[in-house]
């Protein structure tokens, strides 16, 4: 290659989307994060609506079952049929599915690492700071755990006032900045 233009997110981590390559022909070549990451495990051409071998499907799919939890949570008669404790729980289980569906989607952006930060695809929890997509869901994964506290909590009975605040609100709050952040990265 005879030269190459690097870009990113202008986030300030100074992390790299994508590599502009010009070749020694001139032709441009551009390699692109998102592109390597979600095409890590490419399924042959064939149905998207079932497609369990494909780890994006099992993303799609775990997101979509915490949204509906959290929309069927949410609706108006739903908390009067079942009472506030099954509603609680609901949106417990909601937040599960979530935070599984941000765990592969982590798993997605560190196994396209390159091999050398993650020989075989072996470490679970790896540190790669110069990589946008990484922060992008490592940041969501950290924001599903903190939901995962406030539902849990929640679900409890009688909490005082400042344990409803520690386990519930705050970490609404941070769940709720962290969600904001890996958008913004992402």
């Amino acid at each position: 290659m005879a030269g190459h233009n690097r870009g990113g997110s202008g986030a300030g981590f100074g992390a790299v989307t994508f590599v502009d390559h010009v070749r020694e022909d001139g032709l441009v070549v551009r390699w692109e994060s998102r592109h390597h990451r979600k095409h890590q495990d490419a399924q042959p051409a064939g149905s998207t609506w079932w497609a369990p071998g494909a780890r994006g499907w099992w993303i799609g799919v775990l997101f979509a079952v915490g949204s509906a939890l959290f929309a069927l949570g949410a609706l108006p008669g739903y908390v009067n049929a079942v009472g506030t404790r099954w509603d609680s729980v609901t949106f417990f289980v909601g937040s599960l599915f979530f935070t599984s569906a941000a765990f592969l989607t982590y798993r997605e952006a560190v196994d396209a690492a390159p091999e050398s930060q993650n020989p075989d695809h072996r470490r679970f929890f790896v540190y790669q700071p110069r990589r946008i997509d990484w922060w992008a869901c490592g940041v969501q994964l950290v924001g599903t755990v903190y939901f995962n506290v406030s539902t849990g909590a929640a679900v409890v009975a009688n909490l005082s006032a400042q344990a409803a605040n520690r386990h519930v609100w705050r970490p609404d709050a941070v769940g709720s900045v962290c969600f904001l952040v890996a958008s913004l990265l992402a």
